[in-house]
């Protein structure tokens, strides 16, 4: 687990909070693509926000027509900055705190739960996850998400040190649906795969264009017709956030690399009475693995 409070540690191509002013590219499309796809289930619930981070998806919830949004994280200086950035309609609240803890919650008082890529920076996933549990009322939701280990680390194991130094564990998509199954029902798996591809391709295919369009007069009115819709960037080798181009949630393709598995679960209380027993010891199997140590709200 990293320091609570720092938004940058200062390791190279690694952050342990996503700040809107200073990341762009690939990272605040997949962050803000996340956020678009849970506003399709907000409406007229109370949502919350577990390692909101700096809040940055607030506003997206609140505009799709959720009842509240309430962002919760351990960083004092995340929070800080959600407040004076993104407070901007009464429903929004920001306050400091523990995933694991979510204390000043009351039980069964939320609709919506959702907590983007939190659960691998935790050293105890069974205690969040139970905590989500109790949050949730009856048929709630929770939308969550992780790095797909089978992409990032394709040799490794439950047990293998994740090359992010903020992530205590990694899991791919069939060990953590398992994971899930043991709090929640699992709905659906989907995932998140950069569209990198599709644009380098156009890319190409404009800069081939372009080429041509030395020699034929139509191509060059073609191009330049092309270039004023600004789908593209001009001289960028990566799409930017003035594009508009989400990386989106999607079903789970075996040709795809799906960088981020994205799960939709629903609070278990249509489950017998045995299977919900067996959820109260479910965390301390799904713990095991790592040593015992304080797990608190870190979000990307």
């Amino acid at each position: 687990m990293g320091t609570a409070g720092a938004l940058d540690q200062g390791i190279p191509g690694y952050s342990e909070r996503l700040d809107l002013g200073k990341v762009q590219g690939k990272r605040y499309l997949e962050h803000l693509g996340r956020y678009e796809f849970a506003a399709r289930f907000v409406r007229g619930k109370a949502v919350l926000d577990v390692a909101c981070g700096t809040g940055y998806g607030a506003p997206v919830l609140i505009a799709a027509g959720a009842k509240r949004y309430r962002g919760v994280d351990i960083s004092r200086e995340a929070i800080e900055i959600a407040e004076r950035r993104y407070k901007v309609a009464p429903e929004i609240s920001f306050e400091l705190g523990d995933a694991c803890r979510l204390d000043g919650i009351e039980d069964g008082t939320i609709d919506l739960v959702v907590s983007f890529e939190t659960i691998e920076h935790l050293a105890r996933p069974g205690q969040f996850l139970t905590g989500l549990r109790r949050v949730l009322a009856p048929g709630g939701m929770l939308i969550l998400s992780t790095p797909n280990r089978a992409v990032r680390n394709p040799s490794g194991n439950l047990n293998s040190t994740p090359a992010n130094p903020f992530h205590l564990r990694e899991w791919n998509s069939n060990e953590f649906t398992q994971l899930l199954r043991d709090f929640f029902t699992v709905e659906e798996v989907l995932g998140q795969c950069p569209r990198l591809f599709a644009y380098c391709f156009w890319k190409y295919c404009e800069d081939s264009l372009r080429r041509h369009a030395r020699k034929h007069e139509f191509l060059k009115s073609w191009v330049r017709k092309y270039r004023s819709t600004k789908s593209l960037p001009a001289n960028s080798s990566r799409p930017e956030p003035s594009t508009n181009i989400r990386v989106p949630v999607q079903p789970i393709r075996p040709w795809q690399r799906q960088t981020i598995i994205v799960c939709i679960c629903r609070h278990p209380s249509s489950f017998p009475p045995a299977k919900r027993t067996s959820h109260d010891s479910a965390h301390r199997s799904a713990d095991r693995l790592l040593p015992s140590s304080t797990a608190g709200a870190e979000s990307p």
